[in-house]
């Protein structure tokens, strides 16, 4: 029997969307090629019946058995090995596929606590579609009274002929997922809080750019400043001290001296140290010693 779901898609939905977006084949139209269930029990590793309960869960939910999932690799800060069970996962398909989506829209999601509708903000990049469920009892299939632990699941669709955000987003719709509608007036308020924020942001980067620009100018300054007294600290040709008095003094005695023998130099030739008054004097001092 064809689930009453996709004999509506295929029916109704399709030439409506080919229609709505001038699509001229019926397969460039998306559709749900499989939904992926998937649970993360991380206790799994010190209470193993956690991750039994969670599996049977998920086979209830899906009407189909899951699968035990093992970790890729080890990771020492949240003591797991490699090969540790440490989740629950299945694939659904085909028929299971569309009526586990038909029991999602119009059973389990108006049961959801204060629900307003499914974020807008969920596609990958790909334009797959990803939910997360808070709490399983949601669904109509687990006892409440047998629950061991309350946990979430996450919901993957995978999109056949993605290729467009909007076509994929009005399928969806079309269906029957309950996307959250979003006021014009709020989505405008929205956009204009996300400009003031970017200008914000810009204006504080802009700020904190200038004032480095500013330190570095202020430590080039100090730089040149520290470069040039360097310079003037360097003793030069005139930069010699002055000599102090005492000094000038005895440079005076000396340059008399010399200005003596120059001058005794210039009366008498070469010679001049026997010839000299003081030489003579001498002379004439040890004759007269021996005349007395």
């Amino acid at each position: 029997m064809v689930p009453r779901l996709k004999e509506l898609y295929y029916s109704k939905i399709v030439p409506l969307i080919m229609k709505q977006h001038n699509l001229k084949n019926k397969n460039e139209v998306p559709v749900i090629e499989k939904i992926i269930l998937n649970v993360g029990v991380g206790e799994a590793k010190d209470n193993p019946k956690l991750l039994n309960s969670a599996a049977k869960e998920l086979t209830a939910i899906a009407g189909q058995k899951a699968v035990i999932t093992r970790a890729k690799k080890s990771i020492s800060n949240f003591k797991l090995r490699k090969g540790m069970p440490i989740g629950a996962k299945v694939t659904l398909r085909g028929n299971r596929m569309w009526e586990f989506f038909d029991r999602l829209v119009n059973v389990a999601l108006p049961r959801v606590r204060d629900f307003r509708g499914l974020s807008l903000q969920s596609f990958d990049k790909f334009n797959n579609y990803s939910i997360g469920i808070k709490e399983q009892i949601i669904f109509p299939e687990i006892n409440y009274d047998k629950v061991e632990r309350i946990h979430g699941f996450d919901i993957t669709f995978v999109i056949k002929n993605r290729k467009k955000h909007e076509v994929v987003k009005d399928c969806l719709e079309s269906i029957g997922m309950p996307f959250r509608k979003i006021d014009p007036k709020e989505l405008e308020a929205k956009k204009a809080a996300e400009e003031e924020a970017r200008k914000r942001t810009e204006a504080v980067k802009a700020a904190a750019e200038a004032d480095e620009e500013e330190r570095a100018r202020a430590a080039e300054a100090k730089k040149d400043t520290e470069a040039t007294s360097a310079e003037e600290k360097k003793p030069g040709e005139g930069d010699r001290k002055k000599p102090t008095e005492p000094q000038k003094q005895h440079g005076g005695e000396k340059g008399e001296k010399a200005q003596k023998q120059a001058e005794a130099a210039e009366v008498f030739p070469k010679k001049g140290v026997e010839n000299s008054p003081d030489h003579s004097k001498g002379k004439k001092k040890k004759g007269s010693d021996k005349e007395k």
